[in-house]
């Protein structure tokens, strides 16, 4: 039932405030006296479409409540209970429309779409009038009308909450699918993962031989000159360090067989004469293994 209705700057009003009380409520006047304002303001804020020719002229914006008692109405708990949207036994809906943005709409205070409140509209009143369609002709009305001559409110609500349960426990579902895509995509994706390890068959302290080897292919050009160098000292020059610790081995070795610490000399100095031998050696065979390879 409407209990209250309250009008700011709609069509010729100014500001309005009505009250009404169970049973019939009559408005009676002369012509533009006012009855068809009270009648688009209710039809405003029941989610009818409007223009901004109601704004009241020099006023940017127009405002319509109203205020309904829904304690007896069950269905329209169960429209807000399915919209997500506040409710109790009383109700507020409210309309604004402005001249400088789109008509907004409010339920229990929370913003609506129009459409929403409409929806909301056809569940609250009927207006009769010239040229309006009225609910008994609307054929999205004819089930709840049945549905109360039936008396079917009760199994209508059971109904109304099992298959509310049904969608919850479907979005449950569906979200668990979803997960379960996630998981399968990432096992794809670990086993991806795993055979390209598998393939490269890495090994350990492999990326620190990588990086001496790329260190040696960057320095090829200057590695290549000092071995050179090297075993130039070593074999090719003349003298060379082989050829004369060669002799310094035979001068020793004959000075060794004066005295014993001459011949302790003489082995110390045979043994760093063969590292020298070796030194040229491993040098020689790093020099062979270089590549000059961009």
């Amino acid at each position: 039932m409407l209990k209250l209705l309250y009008i700011h700057n709609f069509a010729l009003a100014e500001r309005l405030e009505i009250e009404f009380y169970p049973g019939l409520n009559i408005l009676t006047g002369e012509t533009g006296a006012g009855k068809s304002i009270l009648v688009g303001a209710i039809a405003a804020v029941l989610g009818e479409r409007v223009y901004t020719e109601v704004i009241r002229s020099g006023e940017d914006k127009a405002t319509v409540e109203a205020t309904f008692s829904v304690a007896d109405q069950p269905e329209v708990s169960l429209f807000l209970e399915q919209k997500g949207l506040p409710g109790g036994d009383e109700l507020l809906v409210r309309r604004e429309i402005s001249l400088k943005s789109n008509s907004r709409a409010f339920i229990n205070d929370t913003p609506v779409t129009v459409a929403t409140l409409a929806e909301l509209g056809d569940l609250l009143m009927d207006i009769h009038g010239q040229h309006e369609h009225q609910s008994l002709l609307k054929k999205e009305t004819h089930r709840r009308f049945i549905d109360e001559y039936g008396q079917l409110q009760e199994l209508l609500e059971r109904t109304g909450r099992q298959y509310r349960e049904v969608r919850e426990k479907g979005k449950i579902i569906r979200d668990l699918e979803r997960k379960q895509q996630q998981l399968e995509e990432q096992r794809e994706l670990y086993e991806f993962q795993y055979k390209e390890i598998q393939k490269a068959a890495l090994q350990p302290g492999e990326e620190e031989a990588l990086e001496q080897e790329r260190r040696l292919l960057n320095n090829t050009e200057k590695l290549f000159a000092l071995s050179a160098r090297l075993t130039e000292l070593f074999n090719d020059a003349d003298p060379n360090l082989l050829t004369m610790m060669g002799e310094a081995d035979h001068e020793l070795r004959e000075l060794g067989q004066f005295t014993e610490a001459l011949q302790k000399l003489y082995e110390e100095f045979t043994g760093a004469r063969i590292v020298l031998e070796e030194t040229a050696r491993s040098v020689e065979e790093f020099r062979n293994q270089l590549e000059f390879d961009p």
